[in-house]
This record gives structure tokens, C-alpha cells and sequence, in this order.
């Protein structure tokens, strides 16, 4: 009897536990939707914060679209995102099928190196990259924004581990039967990877898509602007346009809760696996 009141009371504790987890984390993204349909004239940031609308409206919506090039940022956030991440992916799982099932002079040397650069922090490398753009003459371009996020240590790896649980008979047979590495590469270790390319094209394309420090490094003009940069424009020196700019954030969010729920199955499959292998 005990035993079983224990249960349930430990069980209860735990829920309790999970659901205020789960109240603030989605608080700030309600306050966020409330205030963006809230009229201008009843913002005020309150303490505590309103969770209903005193007046609904959308206009703050109207607004953002119409005071800012709202669209050209969304446009540019779009375009940055599934370019760096379709190539992203592209340049790591070749690099992690090389290493997975490749066998080459110094190989884990090359890995220890990989490794090794996941160490040093973003800060570092942002003034020898900026140089490069500069030499390159990419500054205010698409590439700019593009090409640094392209080589990624940590994509590489995740696809590495889950590449290298791929039998070596099926790459056997392949080979048996005439697949070049290019053909295996494309018709059996992509489509085998899914979960994983689908749980790191999610933490990609989020990762740029909330990117604010690198496009405000190397874009200055207001045409190449992303959304995060865009939202700026919101914000005076003393003062914000609280009701655009949370109107625009909730814009902002809506992609990549897209882009979460488009490929949940994978991201979820892609845990439980690395789950099992742990």
C-alpha cells in the first residue's frame, strides 16, 4: 500500500515538474503572440504580464508589413536558410560517408582535427572569416551569409556516428552488383541517414534562421537584411514599437515551427536511434 502511494506521489511530483517546465518555456511565446494582437495604445509592458488581450486587433501586423520591407527580410531569412543548409548537409555527409566507410592515409588524424575545431568558439574564428569575405570581395552578398555556415564540424560528426552503424555488407553488396561510391553515397547511405540529416537540417536551419551577430557583421545595407537584423528597426533609442516588433517575432517563429513539425517523424526517429546505440 505504501509502495503504491509512493508511486503515484513520485509520479505526481514528476508531472508537476514537467508542466511548470513546459509553462515557462511557452509563456514567453504567449506574452509574445498577446502583445503582438494587443492595440498600441494599451501596451505598456505591465507587471505581470497580460496573457488576454485588453483590445484585440491586427494592425500591429499591418504595421510590421508596411512601415519595414518585411517581406525582403523574410524573403532574405528564407533563401539563407535553405541554401546553407541544403549544402550544409551536401558537404558533411560526404565527408562523414568518407570517414564512416572510407579507408585513407591519415584518417584519424584527420578526425582528431574535426574534432579539435568543434573546441574553438565562434568569436575566435569571426575576425580571420571576415577577412576572407573581405579578400573575397563577398561582404553585403548572399555569400557572405551562406558559405561560413556551410563547413560544419558538428553536422559532420552526428553523421559520421550514424553512418558508421550502417552494416558494411549492404555497401558490400552494392558494390557486388556495380554501385559506384557515388551511388551508394546517393541510393543507400542518404536514404539510410534520414533521421539524422532530418534532425540536423532542423538545428540548421533554426541556428541561421536566428542568426544575428554574423549577418550584422557583413551586411550593412538594408536589402540583405534577415529577419532577426530587420527586427531592429522596430527599436529607437529610448523606445520600441513593442506591438510591431512582437507582431514581426511571431511572424519570425512561424517557419521554423513549420520546419519542426515537417520533419518530427525523422527528428524523433533520429533520437530513439541514437537512444538504442547509447
Amino acid at each position: 500500500m505504501r509502495n503504491g502511494f509512493a508511486d503515484r506521489a513520485s509520479k505526481t511530483l514528476i508531472y508537476a515538474i514537467l508542466w511548470l517546465g513546459v509553462i515557462v518555456m511557452i509563456a514567453p511565446f504567449i506574452f509574445m503572440v498577446v502583445t503582438s494582437l494587443e492595440a498600441s495604445a494599451n501596451i505598456n509592458l505591465p507587471y505581470p504580464p497580460r496573457f488576454i488581450p485588453k483590445e484585440f486587433t491586427l494592425s500591429n501586423y499591418v504595421q510590421a508589413m508596411s512601415v519595414v520591407p518585411f517581406g525582403k527580410y523574410f524573403y532574405n531569412s528564407v533563401v539563407t536558410g535553405v541554401s546553407a543548409t541544403v549544402l550544409q548537409i551536401f558537404v558533411s555527409s560526404l565527408a562523414a560517408y568518407a570517414f564512416a566507410k572510407g579507408n585513407f592515409p591519415g584518417k584519424n588524424v584527420l578526425f582528431v582535427l574535426l574534432l579539435a575545431t568543434m573546441m574553438v568558439p565562434m568569436q575566435v574564428t569571426i575576425i580571420p572569416m571576415f577577412d576572407l569575405m573581405l579578400r573575397f570581395r563577398m561582404i553585403n552578398t548572399y555569400w557572405a551569409l551562406i558559405l561560413p555556415v556551410v563547413p560544419s564540424a558538428y553536422s559532420t560528426f552526428l553523421l559520421i556516428q550514424f553512418m558508421s552503424s550502417i552494416p558494411d555488407e549492404l555497401i558490400e553488396a552494392a558494390r557486388i552488383d556495380g554501385w559506384s561510391d557515388w551511388l551508394i553515397y546517393r541510393s543507400l547511405m542518404l536514404p539510410l541517414s534520414k533521421p539524422a540529416i532530418a534532425t540536423i537540417s532542423m538545428l540548421t536551419f533554426v541556428g541561421i534562421w536566428n542568426s544575428f551577430m554574423w549577418p550584422l557583421i557583413v551586411t550593412s545595407r538594408q536589402e540583405l537584411y534577415t529577419l532577426p537584423l530587420g527586427l531592429m528597426n522596430f527599436r529607437q533609442q529610448y523606445t520600441a514599437q513593442w506591438g510591431n516588433l512582437m507582431a514581426g517575432a511571431t511572424i519570425a517563429v512561424v517557419p521554423v515551427i513549420a520546419v519542426f513539425l515537417c520533419a518530427q517523424k525523422y527528428i524523433i526517429e533520429g533520437i530513439a536511434v541514437s537512444g538504442l546505440k547509447a
